[in-house]
């Protein structure tokens, strides 16, 4: 039957769009809305400063009568050096594309706006994958997201886990390097992923490369600039953090607690971390820190209890936690799987002498691109993660947590 069908009429039809956008991204942040921040009064050029007390006197003693008094002494001080880590984000939009949607009967979002709202969300998301640090832990600020596996001469890039996946940390059209520790780009330049697959544990890019263990994924010209993460604050191995290597004799005081044999978690076991950083640190910890997979194990090992008698905590940025003697037991999507972290969380600081602000020193956030119909803006951030006590905190890692979840 002839006549007027949709197929016939489809170039007449408006495609409504109807306001808000939905959000797709989980955005919550938690471990950094917990952490100190220290403005920038206390923040001299570059570097960050902390002294720090290490060591008492050894001129103490009891003595008889008449006795000699003990050999004078002193106390002994050190201090920790933070470099800052800068942060920024760009947008640019074209005069055309905002012409067209600056109004509701042009478009259902103007163009400017969710670019301007979007790159705040974005960064804000980054610096929560940065908070916790780099995929193989204990190297301060090298942004490592991922560690290659066995890849030969394709463009689908195998990686060791697929947690990086899991966590949202690498995704389709995000620009990346992947390279070796010394050479973080000899592989792939500034490469924008086109395809992920959790199943596959794999990446997609443009160029065919060969990759093995000592490859790693970092954020396009991110090597070695990102912040110090929690995961180099309280590695599961000594390392060197704020100038001092706590591996030296005498630097004793520089380590935190750590219980590496993993396996399967035990209320009996979180107790004896727990119990380690008070005799170490002299406090108890403020929080607990761990992943999904951890998290939901943990309330496993709950469900033989009597009774409860705390209802769980509501925190910042939407969290909801369960307790471990009466301090909050937290899960945190960015959280390293398999792993828990004791925190005194007074003793670790968010060194900041810029908020997130949009580069605008001549007056203007939005600035013409000379010779072109399009505009762009900037956004920047000054800040690092440090540490003016390592003792107090404690890390239980390799716990089985196979998804995170």
């Amino acid at each position: 039957m002839a006549g007027a069908v949709i197929s016939t009429v489809t170039a007449l039809l408006k495609d409504v769009y109807l306001p808000p956008v939905i959000e797709q991204l989980n955005n919550d942040v938690f471990l950094l809305s917990r952490i100190q921040k220290v403005s920038d009064a206390e923040i001299v050029g570059n570097q960050v400063v902390v002294p720090l007390h290490t060591g008492r006197s050894g001129a103490i003693g009891s003595r008889a009568e008449l006795g000699a008094l003990p050999t004078s002494g002193n106390q002994v001080f050190a201090r920790a050096v933070y470099d800052l880590a800068y942060h920024y984000g760009r947008i640019q939009v074209s005069g055309v594309a905002m012409a067209k949607t600056k109004s509701n009967i042009g478009s259902f979002l103007d163009i400017l706006k969710a670019e301007m709202d979007g790159i705040r969300t974005d960064l804000k998301k980054d610096q929560a994958r940065q908070v916790w640090g780099a995929s193989d832990g204990n190297t301060a600020g090298n942004g490592r997201i991922a560690t290659c596996g066995t890849t030969t001469a394709t463009n689908v890039v195998v990686l060791n886990t697929d947690e990086a996946l899991r966590k949202g940390h690498l995704y389709v059209g995000m620009r990346v390097d992947i390279g070796t520790a010394g050479a973080p780009t000899s592989l792939i330049n500034g490469e924008t992923i086109t395809a992920v697959s959790i199943t596959n544990k794999t990446i997609t890019v443009t160029t065919a490369i060969t990759t093995t263990t000592a490859n790693f994924v970092c954020r396009a010209g991110n090597a070695g600039l990102e912040l110090n993460g929690l995961q180099t604050i309280v590695p599961t191995a000594v390392n060197t953090f704020g100038g001092i290597n706590a591996a030296t004799a005498g630097n004793e005081y520089w380590d935190n607690l750590r219980d590496t044999a993993g396996g399967s978690l035990t209320l009996d076991n979180m107790q004896k971390m727990w119990n380690r950083v008070i005799l170490s640190g002299g406090s108890t910890p403020s929080v607990l820190l761990t992943s999904y997979g951890v998290q939901r194990t943990y309330f496993g090992l709950l469900q033989t209890q009597v009774r409860y008698v705390d209802t769980p905590l509501d925190l910042k940025s939407g969290y909801t936690s369960l307790q471990f003697n009466n301090s909050p037991l937290v899960a945190d999507l960015d959280g390293k799987f398999g792993n828990i972290y004791f925190l005194d969380e007074p003793h670790i600081k968010n060194y900041t002498n810029k908020e997130w602000d949009w580069l605008s020193e001549d007056g203007d956030v939005l600035k013409w691109v000379i010779g072109f119909d399009a505009w762009e803006a900037a956004l920047s951030k000054f800040n690092q993660l440090g540490v003016d006590r390592r003792n107090s905190c404690g890390v239980m890692s390799g716990l089985t947590d196979a998804t995170g979840f």
